[in-house]
């Protein structure tokens, strides 16, 4: 059997029980994520919430709380101000505490 890339699988798939609009809407999505470059977490240079509970071992609870007393710096981004903290600033953080 002749193996398809990722792209022709999605186009062949069949989404006929939805609107055309909402196929070509999940179809460009899926396109776009596909697409998009993968930065490791070894080399962003700015990490959410989530990233630092993984890149540092300590529980989400405790970055909050760290962020919330001052102890450790983070900035508001996009439009929905996601925090965010510098890699610099976590790892500080982690031999300090």
């Amino acid at each position: 059997m002749r193996q398809m890339n990722p792209a022709q699988s999605l186009i062949r798939r069949d989404t006929s029980d939805k609107p055309a609009n909402v196929q070509t809407v999940a179809l460009v999505r899926q396109i776009a994520a596909m697409l998009k470059p993968a930065v490791s977490l070894a080399d962003k240079w700015r990490l959410t919430i989530d990233e630092a509970v993984q890149l540092s071992g300590l529980s989400k609870g405790e970055i909050e709380k760290a962020i919330k007393a001052g102890r450790l710096k983070s900035e508001k981004r996009g439009a929905h101000g996601a925090r965010v903290i510098k890699r610099e600033d976590l790892l500080a953080y982690n031999k300090k505490y």
